[in-house]
């Protein structure tokens, strides 16, 4: 199952487990820069996915788990090595996982500039850029 065939209910349960593991990519450094698009398909797949199984096996169950519609637990004791190869490049290759995320790690001044946008108090004089 991908993340775009799930629906219904589930699905706020889903997205939070998806955020929690799209947490590790922006707090592990080494994946964030195994993502940049500079890289090879064979660099990233040389630099991401053994960290990815050895590091965050415990996230990287609980999401796919999350999408199967059981728990990380069950998900793991039917998991064979090709299945969680498989269900790992087809959660990030998902075009639906891609547009939630179209950054692996926002920067600070992207952050910053959106997070400007929002915090004008009603009847306060606008905040001007001067940037």
């Amino acid at each position: 199952m991908k993340l775009s065939d799930v629906n219904g209910p589930r699905s706020a349960d889903v997205m939070a487990d998806v955020l929690s593991f799209m947490c590790i990519f922006i707090e592990d450094e080494k994946l964030s820069t195994a993502l940049e698009s500079k890289k090879s398909a064979a660099e990233q797949v040389r630099a991401l996915y053994p960290r990815l199984f050895k590091n965050h096996k415990k996230e990287l169950y609980e999401v796919l788990g999350s999408i199967e519609g059981c728990s990380a637990t069950e998900y793991a004791a039917s998991a064979t090595p090709a299945r969680v190869f498989n269900d790992t490049i087809s959660l990030l290759q998902d075009p639906t996982f891609r547009d939630l995320f179209p950054s692996p790690a926002p920067t600070t001044a992207t952050t910053s500039e959106r997070g400007l946008e929002n915090t004008e108090v009603e009847g306060a004089a606008p905040q001007s850029s001067t940037t």
